[in-house]
């Protein structure tokens, strides 16, 4: 692929990334009610998240001195977000002593790492790629499947561990308000860390860190700084 195709393409599955996340995030934060709506930020979030998985492991694959991988390569992982984030997050751990500014990415890596939430959500994310949008279709062929393999019965845990130590006697519009905003920062936490391995060099230089900050999808550059694009 010719330097200006690659370029091309990569800045357009970046925008596409960026686009889902940030779509994905918005309805979250317009859910009143705590499973409804769920379908379209599951697939939204999902998405989104598997491209700027796959889009960090070809980075880093062209940083060693390989060629991309290939469309084989890439669909083995098929929808699998938590394989993928496995993989990532190794990747940004292995290589993090290469970062212009070590301390911010480890500073992402150490708020990531401590998130109590960010690894159930992004499991959910993944079952959902996996076979959880079809759950009901495969009922329908198969009334003996699992229930509890349902997305939406695993994102009932998730809030109420998200939730826990809460006052439940408030109204369920502001619980799930609550329960929106504290899962919205866990996910931009997560996806930060990896556009500031990008943006700092982790996986190269060049173009690389100007695709990094195409990836962003908040204006905070390290921890603990507010983000105002909700």
């Amino acid at each position: 692929m010719r330097v200006n195709d690659e370029f091309d393409a990569l800045d357009a599955e970046c925008r596409n990334a960026v686009s889902l996340a940030k779509s994905g995030l918005k309805l979250l934060g317009e859910m009143r009610y705590p499973t409804i709506g769920l379908p379209a930020v599951f697939s939204c979030l999902a998405l989104g998240s598997e491209k700027l998985l796959k889009l960090t492991y070809g980075v880093s694959r062209k940083a060693q001195g390989h060629s991309w991988p290939t469309v084989r390569e890439m669909k083995k992982y098929g929808h699998d977000v938590w394989e993928l984030d496995t993989m990532g997050r190794s990747l940004v751990l292995q290589s993090a002593h290469l970062a212009t500014n070590q301390l911010v990415v480890d500073g992402w890596i150490e708020r990531v790492q401590g998130n109590p939430w960010i690894d159930q959500f992004l499991k959910i994310l993944s079952n959902y790629g996996a076979y959880g949008r079809f759950h009901y279709l495969d009922r329908l062929a198969d009334p003996g499947i699992d229930r509890q393999r349902e997305p939406t019965e695993q994102w009932k845990r998730l809030a109420a561990e998200v939730l826990k130590g809460d006052d439940h006697s408030e109204h369920i519009e502001e619980l799930t308000r609550k329960m929106a905003e504290r899962l919205d920062e866990a996910f931009r936490d997560w996806w930060t860390m990896y556009t500031r391995a990008w943006v700092h060099g982790v996986f190269g230089g060049g173009t690389t860190i100007n695709h990094g900050y195409t990836l962003e999808i908040n204006s905070r550059t390290r921890p603990g700084l507010m983000h105002h694009d909700r």
